[in-house]
């Protein structure tokens, strides 16, 4: 009986040990902040960002709302426009030109962005 004690206490050991090597090479996230990944622009807290993303030639970006209802609206009438877009929803245009591609909101005229297209 005492050697079944004896493996119930060493497994359990075993176990936390484990459990506490495990927590400590995870590490945590919290209090990380996350950002938009290189051909991303989020919608948040009433602005894009980043306001301005520098893509290559060919790129597709994609914005996603991570926000209310926002409009990605390009300023040069008729290049791009979303349309309404909710909650979750997403956007993606590809630009095959260089330049500078200046937008905006459509709902919400304080809101501006660029992308900066290079070869």
């Amino acid at each position: 009986m005492e050697r079944k004690w004896t493996l119930l206490v060493v497994a359990a050991i075993a176990i936390a040990v484990v459990l506490v090597l495990a927590l400590i090479f995870m590490g945590d996230d919290y209090g990380e902040e996350f950002h938009p990944g290189e051909r991303e622009v989020w919608i948040d807290n009433m602005a894009f960002e980043p306001f301005n993303l520098t893509v290559s030639v060919g790129a597709n970006v994609t914005w996603l709302n991570n926000d209310g209802s926002h409009t990605v609206t390009s300023d040069e009438v008729g290049l791009f426009d979303s349309g309404t877009m909710r909650t979750g929803d997403m956007f993606q245009f590809t630009f095959t030109e260089e330049g500078q591609y200046f937008y905006h909101c459509a709902l919400h005229p304080e809101m501006h962005g660029v992308v900066t297209v290079v070869a």
